[in-house]
Order: structure tokens, then C-alpha cells, then sequence
């Protein structure tokens, strides 16, 4: 009896140990298929490299690798810029942290990864990434320029975009078109009842005329006086609108010149012989005075004394607008469609001056010789 129970224990022991062994190597095999298949959440990082030559991407930022961890994803990227003096975030996970490494961004993130997306930002640039979870991502990106605003976003657009989106985009465009047409409708037929000079009882005025068109567009210029303290600006490009409650109407003055920052002037008007502009009543005096805009001309700037001011131009055509960033240039709209840039030193004497014509064509007249 002893000896078959010694067997039976034999037995019994080799079947363990064989159990114990088929048991590791499904464990491990399982660690095995784990680490390959995860891709935030296994032993294993799992990562993309781009082939940027083959990506329309924004040349002087860009991202080369994509890394995703079980808490974060990193991002190897080529900045002309500092990075840490941007911003970096994920419209995929908004309460991801953000940290820095040499060039490599990380988010910090509960779920990272549901992120496939980076937006990227500074005071002049915006770049948006989507599809960094896969082999060849898709960005866009736009920048601002002192003289036009932000400009329009260029890139792979059509990758970057989804289908829905761009018929979102389409059906936007098509909405802004009508309300354009309606605005021009609108502006054509109000103009004409507000055309003339207003003046108040102190003297304050309001000379609105029509300015000729330029660029393809219509003018209508406003010039506005007030006494105390002295002060008058004038600008081009106002629309007349229909705004607010009953008798409230607008004249906005807003181009790409303007940086973003309109000129509104809101008005009360009952279709009298005056409007409420600041509670203060205007009451119209007559046509349009034109005294400021006859000189407007060619011939003026051709036969100007160089030695002119910029106080003895504005004293003869009028307050002029502005535009430019590192040269600032000083802008007269001329009566035949064209525009005067003039610019002027410190001390306010003239330096150069140019016309453009109607499709941008520029032609230096001046410059002064040192």
C-alpha cells in the first residue's frame, strides 16, 4: 500500500508542475498580445512617425512623432519658436495638462488615447492637427498680418475637413452671401437719406457724401466734426443699416484696414429734417461740402511742394486712414477711385509717395533724396 500511494503522490506532482508550467506560458502569451495590440494602456508605447514631405504642412512648426503612454502622449515637434511661449491643447480631452521636454510636448491625459487632435497657438499663428493616431496626419493653419487681419486658413483643407463640416461651411457661405446682398440692398437705399451735411447748434457736424468706388466697391464717406474739443475724423467704406428698435439706424465703417475694429456712428432718426446722435440733435444744413474733397486728384500729389507737412495735407484734402505695420502708410482716397499712400518721417515731412490704382497696381512718384 505504501509504495502505491508513493506513485500516486509522484503522479499527482508531475501533473502540477506540468499545469503550473502551460499556466505561464498562456500568461505570458497573453502579456505578449497585450503589449503588441495596446496602444495606451500596455507595457508597450505605441507610436507613429510622419513622413512630413509627404503632409501639407505649416513649414515653421510641425509635428515629426506621435507617442502614446498610459497616462500621456507625446509629441516630437520641429518649432522655429519657442515652444514653451505657446499654446497647446486638445479640443479631444479639455482637461489635459500640458508640460514640455526639449521639442517634445506631453499631455497628460485620463484617456489619451481618445486624442488624435492638437491645436497650437500664439499671438500671430493658429495651427490645427487631427489624425495623429494614424500613419499621416492633416493640419491647417492660418496667421495674422498687421494690414489684413487673420488671413484665411490654408493647408489640406479638403483632408483636414470631414464632410460634414464642409457642407456646414457651404451652407454658411451661402447664408453670409444672402446676408451681403441684403446688407448692399439696404445700404443702396438708405445712403441717399442721409447724403448731405447735419450740422448741430455748437457747431459739430456730420458731412456724409458719396466717395466714388475703388477695388470694385462702393464708397460712401462720412466726416465727422466736433468743436470741444476739436476733433474730426473721416473715413471711406461706411454701410448704412437699419439697427435696433424703431428710428435706429447705423453708419459702420469696417475693412480689412480696420484690424478688426469697427467705427460706428448710432443714430436716431424719425425721417425729418434731423437725427440724435449722443442725444445731441443734428439737423440737416444742405448738401454734402465737397470744399475738402475737390483737391483730392492726382495732380495734387504730382504738383505737391515735397516740403509739405503732414499737417498741410490734412488741412487741405481732409484726415486720411492708415495702414501698414513696420511702414505705416498714410491713405487718401482720390476722387477718380485710386488712393494716395504718402508716407512720413518723424517729424512729419513727406518721405514717399505712391498711388495704387483700383486693381492694386502701385506707382511711386516721390521719394526723397538724401
Amino acid at each position: 500500500m505504501e509504495q502505491i500511494k508513493t506513485i500516486k503522490k509522484r503522479t499527482v506532482k508531475k501533473r502540477t508542475v506540468k499545469t503550473v508550467i502551460l499556466a505561464m506560458i498562456a500568461l505570458l502569451g497573453a502579456f505578449v498580445f497585450v503589449g503588441c495590440t495596446s496602444r495606451s494602456g500596455g507595457t508597450a508605447p505605441v507610436y507613429y512617425s510622419y513622413k512630413v514631405k509627404d503632409i501639407n504642412h505649416c513649414g515653421f512648426f510641425y509635428i515629426s512623432k506621435t507617442t502614446y503612454y498610459g497616462n500621456r502622449v507625446e509629441f516630437d515637434v520641429n518649432s522655429r519658436y519657442d515652444i514653451s511661449g505657446m499654446n497647446f491643447s486638445t479640443p479631444d480631452d479639455p482637461n489635459a495638462t500640458v508640460d514640455f521636454k526639449n521639442n517634445t510636448v506631453i499631455l497628460y491625459s485620463d484617456i489619451p488615447n481618445d486624442i488624435s487632435s492638437l491645436e497650437v497657438s500664439n499671438g500671430w499663428f493658429e495651427i490645427n492637427f487631427r489624425y495623429l493616431d494614424t500613419s499621416e496626419y492633416a493640419c491647417i493653419w492660418r496667421t495674422w498680418a498687421d494690414d489684413l487681419g487673420w488671413v484665411e486658413y490654408e493647408g489640406d483643407t479638403d483632408k483636414y475637413y470631414t464632410e460634414e463640416e464642409k457642407e456646414q461651411q457651404r451652407e454658411a457661405a451661402k447664408r453670409a452671401e444672402e446676408l451681403r446682398k441684403q446688407a448692399e440692398k439696404e445700404d443702396e437705399e438708405l445712403f441717399p437719406v442721409f447724403q448731405g451735411k447735419w450740422v448741430s447748434d455748437d457747431g459739430d457736424y456730420f458731412d456724409i457724401y458719396d466717395a466714388g468706388s475703388s477695388h470694385g466697391f462702393t464708397r460712401h464717406g462720412v466726416r465727422y466734426h466736433q468743436n470741444d474739443p476739436e476733433y474730426t475724423e473721416e473715413y471711406d467704406y461706411f454701410k448704412f443699416s437699419k439697427f435696433g428698435g424703431e428710428n435706429q439706424y447705423r453708419m459702420l465703417y469696417t475693412t480689412e484696414d480696420t484690424w478688426g475694429i469697427q467705427i460706428a456712428y448710432d443714430i436716431e432718426y424719425d425721417g425729418g429734417n434731423s437725427f440724435l446722435y449722443l442725444g445731441k440733435e443734428f439737423t440737416r444744413a444742405g448738401e454734402s461740402a465737397e470744399s475738402q474733397k475737390s483737391n483730392r486728384t492726382r495732380e495734387y500729389f504730382d504738383n505737391l511742394d515735397k516740403e509739405s507737412s503732414y499737417d498741410k495735407i490734412v488741412e487741405e484734402l481732409g484726415p486720411c486712414g492708415f495702414r501698414g505695420s513696420g511702414i505705416i502708410y498714410n491713405i487718401w482716397q482720390l476722387d477718380d477711385g485710386t488712393e494716395a499712400r504718402v508716407v512720413f518721417d518723424s517729424e512729419g515731412k513727406i518721405v514717399m509717395i505712391y498711388i495704387a490704382d483700383e486693381d492694386n497696381n502701385v506707382e511711386r512718384i516721390y521719394k526723397r533724396e538724401y
